[in-house]
Formats: structure tokens, C-alpha cells, sequence
């Protein structure tokens, strides 16, 4: 494929964003990965996770969940370069205010050291019940969830989303296994990423999201997040509990 029919299947794909079909998505994120994959900044030495991670990330907030800003410009490789290096800067600015803030703690009750488990965790009855929720409605909803999901998305929660680091499979290696196609995509799709963004913008398009507002009538934000850690926390007690992987 020439430079210019690179840069016409480029431009095509991504003004249709709305409209792309699974095979057209992969086609798109082959496209952004082999603009990027040799374009390696020096600030991923600074940053956790290797480059192919953040092309990836990238592709998801940036290009798959459309926050990119519109344009009436042509999308060339360039483009894409300039939305990838300041996803990479504010990637930076993210992880040093974290280590600002985390330094900056003067962990006042460090002699307490979890005497008391339940001085540092959640009351989850009064949690859900400002939710008017219980315990058992949540674990229903999630074992219901669960189960209506594709075999692909249930495993991504299983293998991927739910089990403790050390023991998670990462998505190339968890589609690899069980050959998933446009893993990418379908990460997106479902509505987990690697990091978890504070953005929530188009999150009731995917599965995830469309359950949590939909049919939990929870909504999304910063105020909500402790509700949000308790349901996923129940949703993925579900998912690890499941023999159907």
C-alpha cells in the first residue's frame, strides 16, 4: 500500500468511527500501530508500562472511545504521532502527582497497621443501602451479568480483569491462548483497560458501562467511586468463581 492510499484508508476509517464494524476496527488499529510502533519517545523510560501498552492504551481513550478533538484536517501520520505524545505526557504528569501526593502523605495512623479490618474497609451494607441496594440484588445482577456475557468477554474478566497481578493474563497473551481477534477492540468494547482512566466519557456504550447505568441506575463520576469498586469487587468475585472459561 502507497503513502497515499496509507493516509486514504487512514482518513476513511476514522471519520467513520461511529460506524465501524469489528473487521474495520482492526484495520484501524493496524493502521495507528504501524505508525507508532517504531516511534519510541524517550519519555516511556520514565514511565511503568512498555510502548506496545501505551499504543494500545492510547488507542482506546484516544481513538476507540473518540476523544480525540474533531478536526476537519486530514488525519496523517503525523497526527496520530502528536495525539500519541501527548497521551504520553499526560501519562507522565498523571504518575508524578500520584508520587507527589503519595510522598507528601504523612500517614499519620501508620501504628494502626489493619489491627482492625474493618476500620479500613467499606461498610458495604450502609454503602449499598444509600444505593438502595443489597447484597443480594448486587450478586444477582452480577452473576446475571455475567452469564449473558460472550465467552471472550467473560474471559477477559476471569483471566485478565479479576485475578490479583501476578496471576492475570495479559490481553495479547489471553487472546493468543484462546484466539480472540481485534483483542484491542473488544477490550474497549467490554470497558476495561489497563489503567483505569477517571474519565468516564462514552463509558455507557460499553458492556460494563451499559450494565452500571442501565440496569444498576448508577451513575458515573467521582463521587460515585466507592459504590463502583464495591460492584466490581462483587462482579469479579462472580467471574472468578465461574467455570465457564
Amino acid at each position: 500500500m502507497s503513502s497515499t492510499q496509507h493516509t486514504d484508508t487512514l482518513n476513511q476509517l476514522w471519520f467513520n468511527r461511529e460506524h465501524l464494524t469489528e473487521t474495520e476496527w482492526t484495520e484501524l488499529y493496524q493502521l495507528v500501530f504501524s505508525i507508532l510502533k517504531n516511534y519510541r519517545l524517550p519519555i516511556i523510560n520514565s514511565l511503568e508500562f512498555d510502548h506496545e501498552d501505551y499504543i494500545q492504551q492510547c488507542f482506546i481513550e484516544k481513538v476507540f472511545t473518540k476523544t480525540s478533538k474533531k478536526t476537519d484536517k486530514k488525519i496523517h501520520a503525523g497526527y496520530i504521532k502528536t495525539i500519541y505524545k501527548c497521551f504520553l505526557s499526560d501519562q507522565l504528569k498523571s504518575r508524578n502527582e500520584k508520587n507527589r501526593q503519595k510522598n507528601s502523605s504523612t500517614e499519620k495512623d501508620d501504628y494502626a497497621e489493619k489491627t482492625n479490618e474493618e476500620a479500613s474497609t467499606l461498610d458495604e451494607t450502609e454503602l449499598l443501602d444509600e444505593y438502595g441496594m443489597t447484597l443480594e440484588h448486587l450478586s444477582q445482577s452480577a452473576k446475571i451479568f455475567y452469564s449473558g456475557l460472550e465467552q471472550w468477554a467473560q474471559q477477559y474478566l476471569s483471566l485478565h480483569f479479576c485475578p490479583d497481578s501476578q496471576e492475570a493474563l495479559a490481553l495479547n497473551a489471553l487472546a493468543k491462548r484462546y484466539q480472540i481477534s481485534s483483542y484491542h477492540y473488544k477490550a474497549g468494547l467490554l470497558g476495561i483497560t489497563r489503567k483505569k482512566s477517571d474519565s468516564y466519557k462514552d463509558y455507557h456504550q460499553t458492556l460494563l458501562g451499559d450494565w452500571i447505568i442501565n440496569t444498576l441506575k448508577i451513575n458515573l463520576g467521582k463521587e460515585h467511586g466507592k459504590i463502583m469498586l464495591l460492584i466490581l469487587k462483587i462482579l469479579c468475585l462472580t467471574a472468578l468463581s465461574s467455570k465457564n472459561v
